[in-house]
């Protein structure tokens, strides 16, 4: 099972890396509207089919949050994902947010945009039994 969901998170990096690519408006609106359509195209979810862990991947803006929702393989399941293992998934995610921001304009302007508008990133995974699990990541801790 944690074999599983790390497997998860190591095509999760591979595909939120290549995904990304530079181009952005100004204000914080546009620059989170651009940050989602960036998850949204094609080249974004076509990535996130090559990693072979999901089926599909949808960013929206809702409730104060930008939410990335990944769609998992059978075979996946987060009823049982600890709060620990969370976590750690959530300090790896971390160290590879930080490492983008620098070289991603699109990345970097897209939490900008968030930290103006008091939001947060949410990347939920959703296995086809209908369990999820989600990381909370305010743009503060990606920014500073």
């Amino acid at each position: 099972m944690k074999k599983n969901l790390l497997f998860l998170f190591i095509g999760l990096v591979a595909v939120i890396g290549a995904g990304l690519t530079s181009c952005s408006g100004g204000g914080a609106d546009a620059k989170v509207n651009t940050f989602v359509d960036q998850l949204n195209s094609e080249t974004f979810k076509e990535q996130t089919v090559k990693s072979g862990v999901f089926t599909d991947a949808e960013a929206k803006v809702e409730d104060g949050a930008v939410v990335l929702t990944f769609k998992t393989i059978p075979g996946l399941s987060f009823k049982h994902a600890t709060k620990e293992l969370m976590d750690a998934q959530k300090a790896g995610m971390m160290a590879q947010f930080k490492e983008a921001v620098p070289v991603d304009k699109v990345f970097r302007e897209g939490f900008e945009g968030m930290k103006e508008k008091n939001m947060v990133f949410r990347m939920t995974f959703l296995d086809t039994n209908g369990d999820s699990a989600s990381l909370d990541i305010s743009p503060a801790e990606v920014l500073d």
